[in-house]
């Protein structure tokens, strides 16, 4: 099975701050430029291959964010039903995304994600 989509690499739609972490922020860069679009979000300021470094991302914050929807509303998987699993996904983070784009759309755990209900999606995945 491919992996679903880990952020959006179509158009510049995040930032530093639109992630919960560096790692997280990081994925992003690096599946963008496997993808082939390159630094499209631009998270590495100073062109030196590492993305939201501290001098980019303060090393304090871990963004707190009121919500755990990204900053724009990005298509980071299909809602139209249940067709992912956790096997779907390399990471937690990835699988949350998805978790939590859906139920922005209103569509809940479409793909049954969170076995316990607690809010976590695949929380197996590292």
């Amino acid at each position: 099975m491919t992996p679903a989509p880990i952020c959006a690499c179509s158009y510049d739609a995040y930032n530093c701050d639109s992630f919960w972490t560096v790692e997280q922020a990081r994925d992003c860069f690096l599946y963008c430029k496997v993808e082939g679009a390159g630094d499209i979000h631009k998270l590495d300021s100073d062109n030196d291959g590492r993305a939201c470094e501290p001098h980019e991302y303060p090393p304090t914050a871990v963004p707190v964010r009121a919500t755990s929807a990204p900053v724009q509303s990005v298509a980071v998987c299909s809602c139209s039903g249940n067709t992912l699993d956790c096997g779907n996904f390399s990471t937690h983070w990835q699988a949350q995304q998805c978790y939590d784009y859906c139920k922005s759309l209103g569509r809940g755990d479409i793909h049954k994600l969170d076995r316990d209900k607690d809010g976590g999606a695949c929380e197996s995945l590292p």
